[in-house]
């Protein structure tokens, strides 16, 4: 049997929950699918270890510590990754990044601490706001660099999802339309293929190049997991 040349994917953020999954789906999805999947942990946690035991003949997974809150941590993420990408060749490249990993209390408990003035996660949500609109200067900056070969760059909610971080927050309201895990990943992964370049469809395979995806060229745009446009 033929498979296609092999695709890499890297994962910031995938010891559990929705970038464990990520991890775990794109695996699956095809044999020649190498994932880079980033955890913060001195040691590789379990849930990776476990992964990497059931992908290891060839191995598909390859484990880089990284904090996001530590720069030095992501230097040597980016060290690791072009060592690893120059074992397969020159032409190797990563086709996708998935950044899922964040800081929601640092430094000093600043984002709890406005919590206590607001239960509506006021400070959560502005996080968010600046992440949104750093993505779309993100986007900006690199399409006016790089033009049409600038990557597509893509904010995606991905529902409310039944995860153990989710569970641990005693929350006054009740949230509903809660999604398990695969269900989140399995939609946040169709919009990359469809709304992506050379992304991934629902299965995780490589698709073709898309285009004419963007309204505005070189502007970022955000989606739900299922699919639908979210307004800035």
């Amino acid at each position: 049997m033929n498979f296609p040349s092999p695709k890499h994917y890297l994962i910031i953020g995938a010891s559990r929950g929705i970038g464990l999954e990520f991890t775990r789906q794109l695996l699956l999805a095809s044999p020649t699918n190498i994932v880079i999947a980033t955890h913060r942990s001195t040691e590789t946690p379990l849930t990776l270890q476990e992964l990497d035991k059931r992908f290891h003949s060839p191995p598909r997974l390859w484990t880089v510590k990284c904090d996001v809150g530590d720069e030095s941590t992501i230097e040597s993420l980016c060290l690791a990754v072009s060592v690893l990408l120059e074992r397969g060749g020159r032409e190797k490249c990563i086709e996708t990044v998935i950044v899922n990993a964040g800081v929601l209390e640092w430094p000093g408990g600043v984002a709890w601490g406005f919590r206590s003035f607001e239960d509506g996660f006021a400070a959560y949500a502005a996080s968010k706001a600046a992440l949104n609109m750093g993505l779309r200067h993100l986007a900006a900056e690199l399409h006016r660099k790089r033009g049409v070969e600038a990557p597509v760059i893509l904010a995606l909610h991905p529902g409310e999802v039944n995860t153990e971080m989710a569970k641990g927050v005693n929350l006054p309201w009740e949230i509903k339309g809660v999604i398990e895990v695969d269900e989140s990943v399995r939609g946040c992964l169709k919009v990359i293929g469809e709304k992506g370049k050379g992304g991934v469809d629902e299965g995780g395979r490589a698709t073709t190049w898309a285009s004419g995806n963007l309204e505005e060229d070189g502007a970022a745009t955000f989606w739900t997991w299922d699919g639908r446009r979210y307004p800035w």
